[in-house]
């Protein structure tokens, strides 16, 4: 397949629809949609190999020779050495626009979008309407069953359990409604079953889903990093437009309020303090340090300090500024009392720490 961009894999998603439906329209293989051998067979009839098109299905190319090599059955579980690509930490592709599509489960997260029409999603025993916009995140080994409707197109990303595990919170962005959800599944709470983000599906949301296919189908050099960066800015993108999150796990209205302190700190804290954030957020200052105990086991004081000391070190470690300069960014009066507060949290000097640490 030659070199694509966004748009030319839009136009190929709404044929690959197309095809879909003429499949069910007009195929001569039984339609089992329990199996998609026969549908692989009819795509083939329309070059799909030919133009590696069974890339915005498959991890790997579907063999003909073996009648059972591409089956889904009730209740199968599908791994991710079958469905994730050994040099990726996540897999993304269409999916096919069946009707009654087969009960089954992964054992990796499974996050899907509805980029356009409408569709049904079981889960847990729960009817979930699709519409355009929608992004549901599945745990692995959670039964599901998806049926989209005609000329629908939706997109599914398999994420590997360690890449969800170790980068969750550069994902998520920290936010704790995924924070809790993401600790949840890992401890497997049996009531996590799903996540779910109901977008207006504007065209940044759009456009940032379909750059991780372009790169996954292209594999370019660096496209692993740069598939991992957009996905972070795709859910950078959802939080920015305060997107209704819904989630099986419930959470509580004290991290709530915690997660609207924790933004305004990260985003203000060379200037912020308790007065500034109790008038931004419409919070009594009792009640912002209330919240902040209950939700990190910290103080204000401690948590806005901790803060600035990860920029402190992010500086430390990306940037060739002096400790003055640091001390002016990072909101700190003096250097020597950053000093001082560097060293009674990290043990070492900032310079030590550069030192040790910056390769």
């Amino acid at each position: 397949m030659n070199h694509i961009d966004i748009s030319q894999a839009y136009h190929i998603l709404q044929n690959l629809s197309n095809l879909e439906i003429s499949f069910m329209e007009y195929s001569v293989y039984a339609k089992d949609f329990s199996r998609f051998q026969p549908y692989i067979k009819f795509m083939d009839n329309y070059t799909v190999r030919v133009h590696d098109l069974w890339k915005f299905y498959f991890a790997f190319a579907p063999s003909l020779d073996d009648p059972d090599a591409i089956v889904v059955q009730e209740q199968d579980v599908l791994s991710e050495a079958s469905s994730i690509r050994p040099n990726l930490d996540f897999d993304v592709g269409k999916l096919f626009n069946f009707p009654n599509g087969p009960m089954h489960r992964c054992d990796y997260y499974t996050l899907i979008y509805t980029m356009e029409g409408s569709g049904k999603l079981l889960l847990a025993k729960q009817d979930f309407t699709l519409t355009a916009g929608d992004f549901y995140l599945i745990p692995p080994m959670t039964d599901y069953a998806l049926s989209i409707d005609r000329e629908s197109i939706v997109l599914f990303f398999n994420l590997r359990k360690s890449f969800v595990q170790s980068e969750y919170d550069m994902i998520f962005q920290s936010d704790q409604r995924f924070v809790s959800f993401i600790t949840a599944a890992l401890e497997r709470d049996i009531s996590t079953s799903y996540l779910s983000i109901h977008s207006d599906n504007n065209e940044a949301v759009r456009n940032l889903a379909l750059s991780i296919l372009v790169e996954y189908i292209n594999q370019e050099k660096f496209s692993r990093n740069a598939m991992k960066h957009y996905l972070c800015l795709l859910f950078t993108q959802l939080l920015r437009e305060n997107a209704p999150v819904r989630s099986s796990q419930n959470v509580s209205r004290t991290i709530q309020h915690y997660q609207q302190i924790l933004e305004y700190l990260t985003q203000e804290y060379q200037t912020a303090d308790l007065t500034s954030v109790s008038e931004a957020i419409h919070f009594s200052k009792q009640y912002v340090c209330r919240i902040v105990k209950e939700a990190s086991g910290q103080t204000f004081q401690s948590l806005l300090l901790s803060i600035k000391l990860e920029m402190v070190c992010s500086y430390l470690l990306r940037s060739n500024l002096s400790i003055e300069k640091i001390t002016e960014v990072c909101g700190f009066s003096t250097p020597s009392y950053l000093s001082r507060s560097f060293k009674k949290v990290y043990g070492v000097s900032p310079s030590e720490y550069k030192k040790a640490n910056r390769t």
